[in-house]
């Protein structure tokens, strides 16, 4: 070899090996590098438009900005990679059922090379999370129905984003993870695996169709390897997206494949026949397996009101569908079934196997009939196959309208005999269901039937009974469904069933109101208005007066009823508040009941997944509200047995106490008088006694050319602790006292009348401070038990003023020349207290216009309705506001302030004024 062919073959590898170690990709929900290089379908880069939309039971997108997809795939040894960027103008993700949300679905035949006659494996994830998902239930993490391990759910393998017009998602897949019965993908440059992918659109709570990548667009391809195409594993990475089956390269839509494996990939579970072809009117010629249909509409046959064939529904009209049947099912029984809404005769071959109802060529001469019971069919031996319904429903319009699907599907089960005992052990359960959940409503209603009867005043039997009725025939109806023959004997139930609604709910609110309530609040007529609405709504929905779809109605029922419920919880919490266990197992019962409906309301709406077989839980909440009223009656016999037994015995204690209460009654009355007296007697004693204070009050208050004397005061109590006189000298000398003895009553009245015999004695006798030092120790050995005495003195002679104090607030002082206030504070113990000796005297010239406040301290401690005490400060505050008007005008200002400060608050202490007004 030539050293130039050398390098250059080394040059050759060196970059193979740079390009192989720069392949990475994360999975992050971005578009790596990598995938951006990658220019069309020959290099793993798709377009997916709206054009590919294969509609299901909604209408057609309006353009790529309403869904479309642009996708990328890659691969390595160990993984499958696939990118995709989704336009979707509303992301949702709401329904229980996750395939019917806004999701990914990828669909792989491991190797088509042994023309697989299984099921593919099948991978999806939602477009939301479960934080931004409206029903957790829908989301999809790589769940798969094939055999994909556990392992692919690892948040490892996927990721989401939300775009600013729709959704990326982005994932990977172990090789190993991809088989079916032991097949995997042969890795490998020049190997090939089947693809379809799907991604799925929901704008109206359901999925209304897909764009696919296929070879036809087909939603058979979820099971059928014959309609993938196929990817060729490429160099550096890439794959090759060929739109077109390698098993069946001719076949893209207009052909089911059905082989006993496949069947078998599908244990207990119906395989759907899909890919039929259409044409509209009559003609027994189209039964014929050799009729050419070729030019016929590729359609699917439920004639849903968002999807119906393009050419037309005239209300008659032949579907045929080509089958390829693999030899292990020749022969062989199959359990098949067609759900439908109208009537139809079925040919296998263009020999007619069985009818349902009448088909006929107008609505007189059509019979429609529904058949649940499976039937038993059986291929021929030959491979090529025609199955032909012939199919009318002159009533399309109408099931529409009510969001009843007015076509058929066809159904296929492997097992004839496993089909044959699901459906009777569903009649047995469903006959067992009807028995038990409607007889013991009945048995109640006719219960409390009698015992209204026999006591008409406990209406609250009569409410209870016609609820029950009520919901026995609801109960009747809804599992009856099951078992009806048309849409129009299903109309006919629905009607019924409208009819008894309202009253359930208004009787068991009426019901649940009587545990609370004497009479029923005003809210029951907006339940019995709204009910009677309801109910006139739905039977004009159901009979096609109004243009109101069933879902519709439903949402309005839901939102009657789950005020009912709310109404019902309002109820049981008043119970609860108040404390009245009387009925509290009844209310018990009817909660249970309203969140049983709630349930069946949000499994109605598609929010939450319905439990059990038949999805109808409401039956248990009333089954628990049978068996909580019959509880509530056992416990109120047996209650009123005990209080019939406490009684009797009460009448014979009362028999035999009936002496002995007279002779207390007798006893009682001598004490009642005894007391009236002794109280009347303290009352004229207290009476007295405060007169007595009174009159030690002076009698007149002195007039002094040059003082103007006002006065004013309030005890708390009938005898108060607060004490004020005057004395005046022969030779014009004024001395003035204000005292407040500590406490009320009798033994403050003893200390004023002690302090007021000291002041006629020895008022004028020696200077104030002195006076109230001899008066201290005075009261000091009298042994009042800890009353004492705080007072005030005050000696006026001309315009000179000399004041003492014993423990009383200060003294305040209006000067006239300055408009402004004086404290005067003189700190000492009162008057027989521990060391009340050497009082302290102030001496002071008043001028004209000026005026002197004495008061007690009930005044600055009188507290407001908030507990809030008047203070020194506002006190001064009030006295600044009127202190230049008389000394009358100035007490009415300040017994005006004490009231408004009070605002009806009780007084706690006594309150007493002296003003004196200098002219």
């Amino acid at each position: 070899m030539k050293l130039n062919t050398r390098i250059a073959l080394i040059m050759v590898l060196a970059c193979g090996r740079g390009a192989l170690a720069q392949f990475a990709i994360t999975i992050d929900a971005q578009r790596d590098s990598f995938y951006q290089q990658l220019t069309g379908p020959s290099e793993g880069f798709l377009v997916i438009p709206h054009d590919e939309f294969l509609p299901l039971s909604g209408p057609r997108p309006a353009g790529d900005a309403d869904l479309s997809a642009q996708a990328w795939a890659a691969w390595d040894e160990d993984f499958f990679y696939f990118y995709v960027e989704v336009r979707d103008e509303a992301v949702i993700v709401n329904h229980p059922s996750r395939p019917q949300n806004d999701c990914l679905e990828l669909k792989f035949d491991p190797d088509p090379r042994q023309k697989a006659r299984a099921g593919v494996v099948n991978a999806r994830l939602s477009a939301l999370d479960s934080a931004a998902a409206r029903n957790r239930a829908g989301v999809d993490n790589l769940y798969s129905e094939g055999d994909l391990a556990a392992q692919a759910a690892s948040p490892r393998n996927y990721a989401r984003r939300r775009t600013q017009d729709g959704y990326a998602l982005e994932l990977r897949l172990a090789w190993r993870w991809i088989s079916v019965l032991k097949r995997r993908v042969p890795v490998g440059v020049g190997n090939i695996f089947g693809l379809a992918i799907n991604v799925h659109d929901n704008d109206s709570d359901h999925r209304d169709g897909s764009i696919q990548w296929a070879p036809g667009r087909a939603d058979e391809v979820w099971n059928t390897p014959q309609l993938l195409g196929t990817v060729e594993f490429l160099a550096d990475h890439k794959l090759k997206f060929i739109r077109q089956n390698f098993i069946a390269p001719h076949a893209a839509m207009g052909k089911t494949y059905l082989s006993a494996a496949r069947l078998r990939h599908r244990p207990g579970r119906e395989f759907i026949l899909e890919n039929w072809r259409y044409h509209p009117g009559d003609s027994a010629v189209w039964a014929d397996p050799a009729c050419d249909d070729r030019s016929w509409e590729v359609t699917f046959p439920r004639l849903t009101s968002a999807q119906k064939p393009e050419s037309g529904w005239p209300g008659v009209g032949w579907f045929r569908l080509h089958v390829e049947v693999d030899s292990s099912l020749w022969a062989v029984p199959l359990a098949f079934a067609i759900r439908q809404t109208g009537a139809s005769e079925v040919y296998l071959n263009g020999k007619r196997l069985f009818h349902q109802g009448r088909v006929g060529r107008s609505r007189e001469t059509e019979r429609t009939e529904i058949e649940r019971n499976p039937r038993v069919i059986a291929w021929a031996a030959q491979k090529e196959q025609v199955l032909a319904v012939r199919y009318s429903n002159f009533s399309t319009a109408a099931f529409n309208q009510l969001g009843v699907d007015a076509g058929f599907a066809c159904l296929i089960w492997e097992d004839v005999n496993a089909r044959v005992a699901a459906r009777t052990q569903d009649v047995r359960t469903l006959t067992i269901y009807q028995m038990v959940f409607s007889v013991v409503p009945i048995v109640l209603a006719l219960l409390h039937l009698f015992l209204y009867l026999f006591d008409v005043r406990a209406r609250v039997n009569l409410y209870f009974a016609i609820c029950m009725f009520c919901w026995a025939v609801i109960v009747f109806e809804d599992l009856h469904f099951f078992f009806i023959a048309s849409v129009w004997q299903m109309l006919g139930f629905e009607s019924v069933s409208l009819l008894v609604t309202g009253p359930a709910i208004v009787f068991g609110l009426l019901t649940a109101y009587a545990s609370v309530y004497h009479r029923p609040p005003r809210q029951i007529a907006f339940f019995i208005i709204a009910g009677v609405l309801v109910t006139i709504w739905g039977w004009l929905s159901l009979w096609g007066v109004v243009a109101t779809s069933l879902r519709t109605f439903q949402i309005i029922l839901y939102v009657y009823l789950a005020l009912a419920a709310l109404e019902v919880l309002r109820i049981f919490v008043v119970q609860v508040v108040k404390r009245e266990q009387a009925r509290w197992i009844m209310g018990a019962g009817l909660i249970a009941l309203m969140l049983a409906l709630v349930y069946q309301l949000l499994i109605g709406m598609g929010m939450v997944a319905p439990v059990g077989q038949y999805g109808v839980v409401y039956i248990y909440g009333v089954l628990v509200l049978s068996i909580c009223v019959s509880v509530d009656l056992s416990r109120n016999y047996a209650q009123t047995n005990r209080r019939l037994e406490q009684q009797l015995v009460q009448v014979q204690e009362l028999s035999q106490k009936a002496l002995t209460q007279e002779r207390h009654a007798k006893e009682q009355e001598l004490a009642r008088r005894l007391l009236e007296a002794d109280n009347a007697r303290k009352t004229q004693e207290l009476e007295e006694a405060r007169e007595f204070q009174l009159s030690l009050l002076p009698k007149m208050i002195p007039v002094l050319p040059q003082v103007e004397i006002a006065t004013f005061m309030r005890p708390a109590t009938e005898v108060g602790g607060d004490y004020y006189d005057f004395h005046l000298a022969a030779d014009g000398t004024l001395t003035v006292a204000i005292g407040d003895a500590t406490g009320h009553g009798m033994k403050a009245g003893t200390m004023v009348a002690s302090v007021k015999s000291l002041f006629t004695a020895y008022g004028d006798r020696a200077e104030v401070g002195q006076l109230l030092g001899n008066w201290s120790a005075i009261i000091r050995e009298m042994h009042l038990d800890h009353i004492y005495m705080a007072m005030a003195l005050i000696r006026i002679t001309g315009r000179r003023m000399i004041v003492s104090a014993a423990g009383m607030p200060p003294l305040l002082i209006y000067r006239h020349a300055t408009a402004a206030v004086e404290e005067v504070v003189l700190k000492g113990m009162p008057l027989g207290g521990p060391g009340a000796t050497g009082y302290q005297e102030r001496q002071t010239t008043l001028a004209r216009g000026d005026t002197v406040l004495l008061m007690s301290d009930g005044f600055p401690e009188l507290f407001n309705a908030e507990n809030e005490m008047l203070d020194s400060t506002r006190v001064r505050q009030l006295y600044e506001e009127t202190a230049s008007r008389s000394a009358a005008e100035i007490i009415r200002h300040l017994v005006a302030g004490c009231e408004q400060w009070q605002n009806g608050k009780p007084q706690n202490d006594d309150i007493t004024f002296v003003v004196l007004k200098f002219k």
